[in-house]
């Protein structure tokens, strides 16, 4: 018989340099000093959190051995879903012919843009630039490979949506590029309100997952908070949740500095500096979060009694906006 593929359980190890995790920061850094400030890097040997190695068994017989490098005290992701997915994704890789899984990725978004009545571009052709009320967008096409390595991270973050949040949000496209530029400042994403697409750029902190992930929902919540009531740069009863005298800055696109996307614990009523920049931005990290990292936030909120209170306001904004964002929805989020 021939030798089958095996698989090992689950092998913890170290990290040789730190990931966002739940209990540390990373060594984040800037490519550009015009970076959006949630476009901040972080240094790691590998993009996803499982990899694939090829070891020569008895016999001199091939076979694949898949180890899921985790964490020290924590996981690199959340939640279970998201890890069946990425490691789907890796074996899809492995065990069919490469045109064969780059056809799989797509079947999987394509099946995603159905269920949402969302059209997903991967070839934005004479798209660009978008000129909108706000400001004009450019970008350019991706290449195939950067977007075959992206489609599994976009699918499975999408997948834990309920089709009925996604289709309040009124998004008609969600188009993936890259070299995204918003009034010309690189952006990772951006939200067209104007035509109701989201533009999102593949290449963007393609080394760093937790970044990618994070950066998918915070550009969703916008397209939520504007939805919502047609305002981004107010809320004056989220503001009352601050610490007293607390003032935002001038805005995320005012924050520089690669101290800003890390979260930090010394914060009172925040989760990392961006947050303060702006009312806005503050909403959309506690959002982002709370999808990407849900047990880092709650720990948080047991001692922090303003996150805690910002983290049920948001959640309550969440259900008005859509019933389906429920509290079983938070509780198998976070399973």
């Amino acid at each position: 018989m021939a030798c089958q593929p095996k698989f090992d359980r689950v092998k913890r190890r170290k990290a040789k340099v730190g990931m966002p995790d739940r209990d540390r920061t990373c060594n984040l850094w800037f490519r550009k000093p015009t970076l959006y400030p949630i476009e901040l890097r972080a240094h790691i040997q590998g993009r996803f959190p499982a990899e694939i190695r090829l070891r020569t068994g008895a016999g001199g017989t091939k076979f694949s051995k898949l180890v899921v490098a985790r964490q020290e005290r924590g996981s690199y992701t959340s939640g279970a879903m998201h890890t069946r997915a990425m490691i789907s994704a890796v074996l899809l890789g492995l065990l069919l012919p490469p045109r064969l899984a780059a056809q799989e990725k797509a079947a999987g978004l394509d099946a995603l843009a159905k269920r949402f009545g969302i059209e997903i571009d991967t070839r934005p052709e004479k798209l660009y630039p978008v000129e909108t009320h706000f400001g004009k967008i450019t970008g350019t096409i991706a290449t195939q490979s950067a977007v075959e390595n992206y489609a599994p991270i976009l699918a499975a973050e999408l997948a834990r949506y309920p089709a009925a949040f996604l289709r309040k949000t009124k998004l008609v496209k969600i188009v993936l590029a890259r070299r995204l530029k918003f009034a010309g400042q690189e952006r990772a994403a951006i939200p067209d309100f104007q035509n109701n697409v989201l533009h999102l750029d593949v290449l963007q902190g393609n080394w760093n997952q937790i970044f990618q992930r994070t950066v998918i929902h915070h550009e969703l919540f916008h397209v939520v908070d504007w939805r919502d009531d047609g305002k981004l740069y107010e809320d004056k009863d989220w503001k009352k949740l601050n610490p007293p005298r607390f003032r935002y800055g001038k805005g995320g696109k005012s924050a520089r500095g690669n101290d800003q996307w890390p979260l930090d614990s010394s914060l009172k009523g925040f989760l990392n500096k961006y947050s303060m920049s702006g009312v806005e931005e503050d909403k959309a990290e506690i959002y982002a979060n709370l999808m990407v990292r849900p047990n880092v936030v709650r720990r948080r909120a047991r001692k922090d009694s303003v996150l805690a209170k910002k983290i049920t306001a948001m959640k309550r904004l969440l259900y008005a906006f859509s019933r389906s964002m429920d509290r079983n929805f938070w509780i198998g989020l976070e399973r």
